[in-house]
């Protein structure tokens, strides 16, 4: 069987342990939230195991917790539970059903997939073309995304490509990522390779490509994916991360995966990025299709729909007119589905479709923030939208930051 994902709140002063300690193997847990500074970060991330010496309630009692906020407190309480077999995922719900004395909430976890893993089609130089319609080198004048941390969830990043290892976010030993682990950034799809490169690819002498923000740093968050998709609580825990770095923008190339059962997951998601709307930013890739037909869809009503804080940005083709297979909607913004990046050949690849243009909107919004770092992020938000080409949304780096300049001189 497939692995299926149960995600359990906690109420305050109750611990996962007291119902679903398991001598099997097959089913696993693992807190959504990942602290460094927590005392009891050991314990508290693996709360079934067997070594674990320390009593889950008392985390709850520690400086630490007390010190949180609402948000950070809800998602401390949080526990993915992996259940390798339809027995275990029914034991697992009834369980949580029977001790709601104890249970905030459970439901089972969704998917997320990377909507288009990148090909290698012949090496054309367009980037000079795409930056100068969307306006990107006439703001380098002014700003190039100095100081900007960029979060990107996303499939990994080369480490020692030429174009990506200075603007890799670092923390002593730690490239490109942010909590203990022995995750390593090697990125076996390219993608977030792909994504990272058009967000701040360096200007470095004209070797190679050079990204929307060339002075901005990637923080990659690398999702672990199996058969091209991974869960829901693999990304709140990215995006806790990244808040915990007081990060404003964070790139989200990739979609929901439609599924009735997943209802609840996707609500949770939603809700877990509308929490921080006064001070993240999302910049999602809309979509090419549905998943099993590259004709654009209107997403209107779709899940990005709940979302308070979020860019959707879907795709042009060469002749700026929307591409076939980019989703659409009315309050969707528009960049290039073709452009040359970073790939993980440590070489230079045409990186396309809706995944290849936001980022290019994450890169201008960290050009905006970089010019005033005190900028309501709803603002860069609504500066992007309201510069956008009135014929075909497309949008425009300098008229956006023409209207920030205007407004926060």
């Amino acid at each position: 069987m497939e692995t299926r994902r149960v995600i359990v709140k906690m109420k305050e002063g109750y611990a996962l342990s007291e119902f679903l300690r398991s001598d099997k193997e097959t089913l696993k847990a693992e807190s959504l939230g990942h602290f460094e500074k927590d005392e009891n970060f050991k314990s508290h991330k693996e709360p079934l195991s067997i070594e674990n010496k320390v009593r889950e309630e008392e985390h709850y009692n520690s400086s630490f917790y007390q010190k949180m906020g609402k948000m950070d407190k809800e998602i401390y309480r949080s526990f993915k539970v992996d259940c390798q077999s339809q027995e275990d995922f029914n034991s697992v719900m009834n369980q949580c059903e029977n001790q709601k004395e104890k249970v905030e909430s459970f439901y089972e976890d969704g998917h997320i997939y990377f909507h288009d893993l990148p090909n290698d089609p012949e090496f054309i130089k367009t980037q000079r073309k795409v930056y100068e319609q969307l306006g990107v080198e006439e703001c380098w004048d002014f700003t190039k995304g100095t100081g900007q941390i960029v979060a990107v969830i996303d499939t990994g990043v080369v480490v020692n490509h030429p174009d990506l290892t200075e603007n890799l976010w670092k923390k002593g030993s730690q490239i490109g990522y942010t909590y203990p682990n022995t995750q390593k950034m090697d990125d076996s799809f390219g993608h977030g390779t792909g994504v990272s490169g058009i967000i701040a690819g360096t200007g470095n002498n004209g070797i190679g490509i050079i990204g929307t923000a060339p002075e901005a740093i990637i923080q990659m968050h690398k999702l672990q994916l199996s058969g091209g998709k991974t869960f829901m609580s693999e990304a709140i825990t990215a995006i806790n991360v990244a808040k915990q770095e007081k990060i404003k923008i964070v790139n989200c190339s990739f979609g929901v995966l439609p599924n009735w059962r997943n209802s609840e997951a996707e609500k949770k998601f939603q809700h877990s990025i509308n929490q921080l709307t006064d001070v993240m930013l999302f910049v999602f890739s809309s979509g090419n299709g549905t998943k099993n037909n590259m004709i654009g869809i209107d997403i209107s009503n779709t899940f990005l729909n709940e979302i308070n804080n979020v860019l959707k940005v879907g795709a042009l083709n060469n002749n700026s007119r929307k591409a076939s297979y980019s989703n659409f909607g009315d309050d969707v913004v528009y960049a290039f589905g073709d452009i040359m990046s970073t790939d993980n050949r440590n070489s230079y690849s045409v990186f396309q479709h809706t995944s290849a243009a936001a980022p290019q909107v994450s890169g201008i919004c960290a050009l905006l923030m970089s010019y005033n770092t005190n900028i309501p992020i709803q603002k860069v938000k609504q500066a992007i939208i309201d510069t956008a080409s009135s014929s075909n949304k497309k949008v425009n780096a300098f008229k956006a930051f023409k209207q920030i300049q205007k407004e926060f001189a």
